[in-house]
């Protein structure tokens, strides 16, 4: 019973000391709030009575005479005093940041209770402008590029600020890998000798000039505004982009700012199918498109483009824009999903290149007033093993007769990593019932010398068709029969007379399916020439180099009796820089304007014989008959001749009829 008094004895003192510092604290604790104060000042943060807290007083008989004095403090940052009743703050010289005074007060008892404070430290220097966010000078500018933006000095602080000559200093940036970038240049313009305390700002200039050579990507670095009373640093970033995307950097309003979030158009949310790669070929679908016109006005003609950038090749490798929307001010729009299809024959994708998707959104005609983008950098290209695309799928021509001949070309590549041993091509319709499989051909990996084909077929339409629009469906087929990649081919059929001629009256055909011929070197390509009408016709020879590879031959005309067929040659000169390769000529024959027959004819080019069209090499020459079979065939060399042979018979009767 003893043992339990004592210790309910010792039990109330501590429940009296701790009631007593209880009561102690309340007073105190919380009077000090957090402050801020500018760098280089030594003004007092308090200069109030610190014994005057509520219920605190120092001639308050119930606590006695209370003495504060500082508990902790780091005087490297800030030096805390307490002379009197006032407690003060200096900043140390050159220090920004956030700093930590403790006060402690003490009763006459001895009692104590702790207030910690923060004191926030600031620079006397302020930095403003429209490409200013936070702490963070942010340019955004496409490479090749230089301008000047202005920025705002204020000086904060409460006395006046004086600037040595070098207040600033070179800044110098780093990319990502921390290498010190050269070919970018900053200057500042302009800085003042004095400023004074206030609001009203000083206009800095700031220059700077994007070399051609600088790689698309950001770089960092380091601006510091030295005053005698204290320094301003702040961070810059240089967003550099490729040349045509905000070709002025992102404007707002005319002006520089600093990224998509601070503009007067601000793209507030897009996604794109492929998560982290894409292929060759593929269909990039950029969905929920949103832009957001922060502006005091409507902009009108707002365009979004998606554009695909190789970084490492810097090269727009695919591109693609919405219809124009309005935009009204402070309301947000929903732009169409786009497709982006990523070529296949590109030679500058590469697996270890570094890509960009951009999504760009500009006043359509007034970029320099109304741009900005917003991007994903961690996307990569994934070249497949076993990948063949069509290239390139047509028919020649277009809109063909019934009985006449459809020329379908298909060019396919192996855009793998792997040869292909056995590919094939078929072309299907039912309704036309057309149903062809090329002969098994090979196609070495992409980016070798023999990774495309070129695939020729004609097809007569039959006599029975129903004249309208046709699908024809062309199908690769690779990696032993188990891949495959398709595109549709649209036909048109019209039957019947048009413009007075019947469908099917002349009929085109080659005599090789392939020849060869030499850069810079006139050749001859022959083929047969047949009138199937019961009456004389008269016809137009057209031939044109697809692609432009050889200068277009002049058209011929030739007359036909019923019946009759005849060899012509249409002469071309292939480009002296043309590169070795396969090339056709499309051979149309026309009257009045309407297309009666069409046939395309395959030419190699500086090279032996190609695999996949399964033609013969022929390499024809310019022989007497030749030039003979064309000459006999034009109603104009026939004039010509009975005008030469009247012209003989009167100089023979003027020479005999001469009086002697």
């Amino acid at each position: 019973m003893k043992k339990l008094s004592l210790l309910s004895i010792f039990v109330l003192l501590i429940s009296a000391f701790a009631f007593s510092v209880s009561a102690l604290g309340p007073t105190w604790v919380g009077v000090i709030s957090d402050q801020n104060v500018a760098q280089g000042s030594g003004s007092a943060i308090y200069d109030s009575d610190l014994t005057a807290a509520p219920g605190g007083d120092a001639d308050d008989p119930e606590n006695g005479a209370l003495t504060f004095s500082i508990q902790s403090e780091n005087t490297a940052q800030v030096d805390c005093t307490i002379t009197g009743n006032q407690l003060s703050g200096v900043p140390a010289s050159g220090f920004t940041g956030t700093a930590i005074c403790t006060v402690r007060v003490v009763d006459d008892e001895g009692l104590f209770a702790d207030d910690t404070f923060n004191i926030a430290v600031s620079s006397p220097i302020k930095i403003t402008g429209s490409s200013v966010l936070e702490n963070t000078l942010v340019i955004a500018t496409p490479k090749d590029y230089n301008d000047e933006i202005k920025l705002n000095l204020i000086n904060i602080g409460a006395t006046t600020l004086n600037f040595p000559v070098q207040a600033i200093p070179n800044i110098v940036l780093q990319d990502k890998n921390g290498n010190t970038v050269n070919d970018i240049t900053i200057s500042i313009s302009n800085l003042p000798s004095t400023l004074a305390s206030g609001p009203t700002p000083h206009i800095l200039t700031l220059t700077f000039d994007i070399d051609r050579k600088v790689d698309v990507g950001s770089y960092e670095g380091k601006l510091t505004i030295t005053a005698q009373e204290g320094s301003k640093e702040l961070n810059v970033r240089i967003d550099v982009s490729p040349e045509d995307i905000c070709p002025d950097g992102r404007r707002g309003d005319g002006e520089f700012v600093a990224n998509n979030d601070a503009g007067t158009l601000r793209i507030k949310n897009f996604d794109f199918n492929p998560d982290d790669k894409f292929g060759p070929g593929e269909i990039i679908d950029v969905r929920d498109v949103e832009v957001e016109n922060e502006w005091d006005d409507d902009i009108n003609d707002v365009i979004v483009e998606a554009i695909l950038y190789n970084v490492d090749q810097d090269e727009v490798i695919a591109r693609a824009e919405s219809d124009p929307e309005d935009v009204d001010e402070g309301d947000n729009v929903d732009f169409n999903d786009f497709e982006l299809e990523v070529p296949s024959s590109s030679r500058d994708l590469d697996e270890s290149d570094q890509y960009i998707l951009y999504l760009h959104a500009f006043e359509d005609g007034s970029e320099d007033e109304h741009c900005t983008y917003d991007y994903i950098d961690d996307i990569k290209f994934k070249r497949e093993a076993d990948d063949v695309d069509i290239i390139s799928a047509s028919v020649t021509p277009s809109t063909v007769m019934c009985n006449a001949d459809a020329n379908f070309i298909v060019t396919v590549q192996n855009v793998g990593e792997d040869d292909q041993d056995i590919v094939t091509v078929r072309l299907l319709d039912s309704p036309l019932g057309l149903d062809f499989e090329s002969d098994q051909f090979s196609l070495d990996q992409f980016d070798d010398r023999d990774d495309t084909a070129t695939l020729t077929h004609t097809y007569r339409i039959p006599s029975t068709t129903s004249a309208g629009d046709y699908s024809v469906e062309a199908i690769v087929v690779f990696d032993k029969g188990k891949e495959t990649d398709s595109t549709f081919i649209p036909v048109k059929v019209t039957c019947g007379k048009t413009s007075g001629t019947a469908g099917g009256s002349v009929s085109i055909s080659l005599i090789q399916d392939t020849v060869t011929a030499s850069q810079g070197k006139l050749f001859g390509l022959p083929f047969k020439l047949t009138n199937n009408a019961d009456e004389v016709q008269t016809y137009i020879v057209d031939a044109n180099p697809v692609g432009n590879w050889a200068d277009k031959p002049q058209l011929q005309t030739v007359t036909l009796q019923p019946g009759q067929e005849t060899t012509l040659y249409t002469y071309i000169t292939p480009r002296a820089d043309l590169s070795s390769g396969s090339y056709n000529v499309e051979l149309t024959i026309k009257q009045d304007d309407v297309v009666l027959a069409t046939k395309t004819a395959t030419v190699q080019v500086g090279q032996g014989t190609s695999g996949g069209g399964g033609g013969t090499i022929f390499q024809p020459t310019i022989t007497g008959a030749s030039v003979w079979r064309n000459l006999s065939g034009s109603v104009a060399f026939w004039i010509i001749a009975v005008i030469i042979v009247f012209t003989l018979i009167i100089y023979i009767l003027t020479i005999l009829l001469r009086p002697k």
